[in-house]
């Protein structure tokens, strides 16, 4: 890797980061620290392919995240348990996360309980999905 490759790198890294921040700020999120936080970065940008315009972080579908080392165990769920697309995004969060430079490894569990719920979304995403009126 390239000292330029590098710096572009961390730049979209910081990018990213002042995104995450930006969104706790807005949805009164608690504040995240370190490692949590970036995981939370990357996920802000996943999409379900079927929702396209508001993040899996925004649908209110990541429940917890457990760091250990450089292994993360991402719980989410998906809004409905029939959901076709369900392998490919519980692979594209798998990848997203592993690309983050610490993480060795990453695991995608799909969970049903709690059930989703539109009340789980954050309020930027009701008012672009029309859930506000």
């Amino acid at each position: 890797m390239s000292l330029s490759d590098l710096l572009n790198f961390e730049m979209i890294i910081l990018w990213k980061l002042n995104s995450v921040n930006s969104f706790i700020e807005e949805n009164g999120m608690p504040e995240l620290q370190g490692k949590e936080k970036e995981v939370y970065t990357v996920l802000e940008h996943c999409y379900d392919p079927e929702i396209p315009n508001v993040s899996l972080v925004d649908l209110g579908l990541i429940y917890d995240i457990q760091i250990q080392d450089d292994h993360v165990h991402i719980k989410m769920t998906l809004t409905a348990q029939g959901c076709g697309m369900s392998g490919m995004i519980s692979e594209q969060v798998k990848m997203m996360v592993q690309d983050l430079p610490w993480v060795k490894s990453a695991q995608v569990e799909i969970v049903w309980d709690p059930p989703w719920h539109p009340d789980r979304m954050s309020e930027k995403a009701k008012k672009t999905l029309g859930f506000d009126a």
